[in-house]
């Protein structure tokens, strides 16, 4: 079964109501958000572009120590510098370890 209609807003769930049931092929452009092509790829490009943006923002807030304390929060930085501090003087000190044995 197929329901053909229109209406004036984003969502089509008036047709599904009111809709005629038929043959769709004479739609007359009606397959569109808006009532022209371009502007519904002024629609999809908008959107892109907010996500885009807002990713964008999320990867910076994560990357900077703003970010880090807005999303982790201060404890969980200061244990991170923490952590980076003791692997920092584990890989020295078993470099360090590697050069002063003798050779065989």
């Amino acid at each position: 079964n197929t329901l053909c209609g229109s209406t004036n807003h984003f969502t089509s769930f008036a047709v599904l109501f009111s809709g005629i049931q038929g043959d769709c092929s004479n739609n007359n452009g009606e397959q569109y958000i808006f009532e022209e092509g371009w502007q519904d790829s002024l629609l999809i490009l908008g959107c892109t572009l907010i996500i885009f943006t807002l990713a964008l923002l999320v990867i910076t807030a994560t990357r900077t120590s703003l970010g880090a304390r807005l999303f982790l929060g201060s404890e969980a930085v200061r244990l991170s510098g923490l952590r980076r501090v003791n692997v920092e003087r584990l890989t020295a000190s078993s470099g360090a370890s590697s050069f002063s044995g003798s050779a065989v």
